[in-house]
């Protein structure tokens, strides 16, 4: 009796051992299906607003456009905005802009829009590598620098807000003293916190549906005397940032011209909007230097030097307080209309001067 009784035990433990290995081995396989099918190719052939956490969530689509930049052929001639969210909200649509200029040569010029709110230098070293070397066209880059790269240093900034493999930005964390992630190669292992993130986004919108992205080219709101204060606080703020870590932004940006320097490439900075009435009235005896023209003056001394173009639009009297939803962003299609005819006309004599093109 015993003997079967230890019998029938083994018989259970080796029974359940082959199934737990059966069991084991499906899980691998699943998993190992999971990392190789995962891809940067893989993501960005899925609409990113399944990806969106949000209705103002746009790192899904900004990781979309810059691997669809990497993977798609490169078109004959293009223009391509980087930047933050005054670039976003000061331009019209992409379609408005490639209609116009292809309109203007009879040729398809295509226009992408990479943008996102308060894009940071090294983030945006980061998309820059996603621009292929056979590319041809103009750049324009637009961001504030007033950033302090030592957030780089918190955990968070280990991995960006974007699931776009670049060494660019693992450079731009070795210059702050953090050693990079180790890359294995593996997209859903060395991005995996970014997958994670949006993950349930993603389940989310299977069972409810996509997100609908909220559109930033309708006509927003204006000033109201309530929000003037915390505008001058925030304007003061930044200014004091920009004396503080100015110098690390143009190292940053430096690297990044540096990058996009090569045949083919036209490279443009272009300074962000400002509401001219709100920072000076911010500025007024807080400062000992208009830190405003201050920028602006290290600006075009530091794009000179590197053969930079460098557009400033930030004319007294080209956009009025009421033009803005707050100190930067451009609040109606007016505004943004203005601003977009004096790009196009800008990269028109470009394409005119540069690239031979004919009206």
């Amino acid at each position: 009796m015993k003997n079967k009784l230890i019998n029938l035990l083994e018989g259970f433990i080796i029974g359940l051992t082959k199934a737990s290995l059966g069991s084991l081995f499906v899980t691998l396989l699943s998993f190992l299906s999971i990392i190789f099918l995962i891809t940067p190719n893989t993501i960005r052939h899925l609409p990113p607003e399944f990806f969106m956490r949000n209705p103002s969530d746009e790192s899904a689509i900004v990781t979309q456009k810059a691997l669809n930049l990497r993977n798609e052929p490169s078109p004959p001639l293009s223009v391509i905005f980087i930047g933050a969210s005054t670039l976003r909200e000061g331009l019209v649509s992409e379609e408005y802009i490639s209609h116009w200029l292809t309109s203007q040569f009879q040729t398809k010029i295509i226009v992408s829009k990479i943008t996102a709110p308060g894009m940071r230098p090294w983030e945006i070293a980061g998309l820059i590598d996603c621009i292929p070397q056979n590319y041809k066209g103009i750049v324009v880059i637009s961001i504030s620098l007033e950033y302090n790269p030592n957030e780089l240093k918190n955990k968070k900034g280990l991995t960006t807000r974007f699931g776009i493999p670049s060494h660019s930005f693992d450079a731009e964390l070795r210059k702050v003293g953090v050693d990079p992630p180790y890359r294995t190669g593996i997209y859903f292992i060395d991005y995996f916190d970014y997958l994670a993130t949006h993950s349930r986004s993603f389940i989310k919108s299977l069972v409810f549906g996509p997100v609908v992205p909220l559109s930033y080219l309708k006509d927003g709101k204006t000033i109201t005397k309530k929000r003037v204060k915390l505008y001058h606080k925030r304007a003061r703020r930044k200014a004091r940032n920009y004396l503080a870590y100015g110098r690390k932004n143009f190292a940053s940006l430096s690297r990044i011209f540096k990058q996009l320097k090569r045949d083919g490439l036209y490279l443009v900075y272009l300074h962000p909007t400002r509401n001219l009435d709100l920072l000076d009235q911010a500025n007024q005896s807080v400062f000992k230097e208009n830190v405003v023209e201050k920028i602006d003056k290290d600006l075009e001394k530091f794009t000179n030097k590197r053969g930079v173009e460098y557009w400033n639009f930030n004319i007294k009297g080209l956009f009025k307080h009421q033009d803005f939803s707050d100190s930067c962003h451009l609040s109606n299609q007016s505004a943004r209309m203005r601003f977009s005819k004096l790009i196009m006309i800008k990269l028109e004599r470009i394409f005119q001067s540069n690239f031979g093109m004919i009206k």
